[in-house]
């Protein structure tokens, strides 16, 4: 275990809850002003999000958890992005909906991905070569792609701590 654990510990779990807490407590107030047909998470593996969808789940309303990023994960990884609590799953692909049915999704429904789908013209799952066409991409060469939603350096480099206060000083500095 990483040897700062008993100094870190206590307020990781106190902000976790409280964040949990903020969320169901927020569902909470606007369920008492409006009536839900539904709720729609981005994840559904962090504490916050878990909580959104096991407080839906308590209310009887469906979740649908529409993917924020593609998994790189393979088939049967153990693996917390693996897990699913979500009633219904929107995959952006073939791929994605694979990699959601293989780690128990039942509900599974390919929806695109509207961030893109203006690209293409025919409505459907594109081929290779309209891809390379939509993007201009020479049909001979190698395509490495790659795509993130938010860089998680943390697991890279391990120095959370200085970037977590890096990343402060710049926001008052930018504040005042």
């Amino acid at each position: 275990l990483n040897s700062q654990m008993p100094a870190w510990w206590p307020g990781f779990i106190h902000e976790r809850l409280t964040t949990a807490a903020g969320v169901v407590t927020a569902l909470d107030r606007a369920g008492d002003k409006n009536q839900f047909a539904g709720l729609v998470v981005h994840e559904d593996v962090t504490l916050d999000m878990r909580a959104a969808v096991a407080w839906a789940r308590a209310r009887s309303l469906p979740s649908i958890h529409i993917p924020h990023a593609p998994c790189h994960l393979l088939p049967n990884t153990n693996d917390i992005h693996a897990e699913v609590r979500a009633d219904h799953v929107a995959a952006s692909g073939k791929y994605e909906a694979e990699f959601y049915g293989e780690c128990g999704a039942a509900n599974i429904s390919i929806t695109g991905n509207p961030a893109l789908d203006y690209l293409y013209e025919t409505g459907a799952i594109p081929e290779r070569d309209e891809a390379r066409r939509v993007l201009a991409l020479p049909a001979d060469a190698r395509v490495l792609v790659y795509a993130t939603t938010w860089g998680q350096t943390t697991s890279l480099r391990s120095t959370f701590g200085n970037e977590f206060n890096a990343g402060l000083r710049a926001v008052v500095a930018f504040a005042k």
